[in-house]
């Protein structure tokens, strides 16, 4: 099999991007989307191992349990759509932008510590961003 020689400097040069990325810190609108998407990915990996246990899923590390969450009524972010949950100093908000994460899902919730910004969360409760 017969390769141009384009064709291998172009898959030099993406195989060579993609592996030195992740270390520079690069302008994300001048990426190629699906290198974003892999860095939003590796990004939110990262927010989900800084998010306490007590807050997760039992046997999922990247996904919220969002029944935790009440607000002043006593409803979850399951049940309720808008508002403010909390769980001890944990708050969750809704998003309005709702702007879409790197899995497909629309941004719907962020969760804070105290009035910090922590994550991301989609409508599942999964970790989507920082």
């Amino acid at each position: 099999m017969k390769v141009s020689k384009d064709v291998l400097l172009f898959a030099i040069l993406i195989l060579s991007f993609v592996m030195i990325a992740p270390t520079l810190k690069v302008n994300a609108l001048k990426l190629p989307i699906g290198i974003k998407w892999v860095l939003a990915k590796q990004k939110a990996h990262k927010t989900a191992k800084r998010i306490p246990k007590s807050l997760k899923v039992k046997g999922n590390s990247h996904r919220i349990d969002l029944n935790k969450f009440k607000d002043k009524n006593g409803q979850t972010p399951k049940t309720e759509s808008n508002g403010t949950f909390k769980y001890g100093k944990w708050i969750i908000v809704k998003l309005i932008t709702r702007h879409l994460a790197y899995n497909g899902h629309r941004k719907k919730w962020l969760l804070r510590y105290k009035s910090i910004k922590k994550a991301y969360l989609d409508k599942h409760g999964a970790i989507v961003g920082q």
